[in-house]
Parts: C-alpha cells; sequence; structure tokens
C-alpha cells in the first residue's frame, strides 16, 4: 500500500509549486508526505518543503477505479555469448513476475535499444496483448542539463494514433532508463489491459 496517483505542478521558475498524492494504506498524511519529499530528492535532486505536498487517503484505489500497483523493475541482466549480446529485464506487478529478453550482434548492439526491447516484451506479456507491440526508436537526448532517454513504442494501429512516447532520466543507468522509458509509455495501457 502508498501511493497510488501523484500530480506534480511546477512554478513558473521550474520549482515545484505543488505535489498532489492520493495514497491508501495505513500511513498518516504527515508521514506519506515526508516520504514523498525524501523520494524526490533521492531520486530527482528536488528539495520539496512538506508543507507543498497535500496528501488525500482513499481507503481502497480499486473501489474507485483507480488502478493499482504499476509494473516495476526487477532486474536488468546483460549476457555476452559468442558473437551476441542478450539484455534480459524482469518486470514485477505485484507477484507477477514476467521476463523479456532482448539479443543483437555484439557489433550492431546498442544496448539501451536491447533494453527498452525486453523491457517491452516483458510488459507485453504482463498485459496479455495480442496486438504487436514493437520500439519504434530510442534516443539520448539533454533537457534543462539532464540527460535522458526518449522512446518511441508502437503498439498496433497505423501512424500517430498506435505511437506512445515514454522518456526517462539517465540516472547513472542507461539500461535501466531505457526499461523505465518503456514503461513510461506503456504503463497506462499496461494497467488497463491487466485490471
Amino acid at each position: 500500500m502508498g501511493v497510488v496517483a501523484a500530480r506534480v505542478r511546477p512554478a513558473a521558475d521550474g520549482s515545484v509549486e505543488e505535489v498532489e498524492v492520493l495514497a491508501e494504506g495505513s500511513k498518516a498524511p504527515a508521514q506519506v508526505a515526508a516520504d514523498v519529499k525524501s523520494f524526490l530528492f533521492a531520486r530527482f535532486g528536488l528539495s520539496v518543503d512538506p508543507a507543498r505536498i497535500r496528501v488525500a487517503r482513499v481507503q481502497e484505489a480499486r473501489a474507485m477505479g483507480i488502478p493499482g500497483i504499476r509494473a516495476q523493475v526487477a532486474r536488468i541482466g546483460v549476457h555476452r555469448r559468442s558473437g551476441d549480446v542478450e539484455v534480459e529485464v524482469g518486470l514485477r506487478r505485484g507477484p507477477d513476475l514476467r521476463v523479456g529478453r532482448a539479443s543483437a550482434p555484439r557489433a550492431r548492439t546498442f544496448l539501451p535499444r536491447l533494453a527498452a526491447e525486453a523491457a517491452l516484451e516483458a510488459a507485453r506479456a504482463a498485459a496479455g496483448a495480442d496486438e504487436s507491440w514493437a520500439v519504434e526508436d530510442i534516443t539520448r537526448l539533454e533537457l534543462a542539463g539532464i540527460p535522458a532517454l526518449v522512446v518511441a513504442v508502437r503498439c498496433g494501429g497505423e501512424g500517430r494514433k498506435g505511437l506512445l512516447l515514454g522518456t526517462s532520466v539517465i540516472d547513472g543507468d542507461e539500461l535501466e532508463a531505457a526499461t523505465r522509458a518503456v514503461l513510461d509509455a506503456v504503463n497506462r495501457r499496461l494497467v488497463r489491459k491487466v485490471e
């Protein structure tokens, strides 16, 4: 149990104006706000006054139509054999673990792309999707001085309708960033299919 939904409202100067959090469970709102403050600092280096964190509690998120826990990265592994390299990504959603794999010849390997493809395979298995899902493109860029990965995922459909975009800050590990960018792109679809 914990945070089931959150929204960050930025201020004009780029700082955080307000964080709105919807939480379930037995933690007091003040403790949830302290946890959110710690997470924002540890993950993004943002120092947010706890008074700017608004917490609303619900008894059961599912009863309100709020999706449950989203898929989380359980593990990422790289295996090198003969002339190939394989990336394996495990995604966990509650007790369910799904594993995806992607491989390519070493000479043509861009590991973040393989991680994205493996993550997408695992997400597709978790969703039980019968449509084709594919990584269209992945690119590294810098926004506001912060390195990030952007992934374009094709989930059935043609043109822009079937294209989903996901992003993730590169926090030292490009493979994890690629995996999180894929989840950013498909998590809504994943939650909708699984619930």
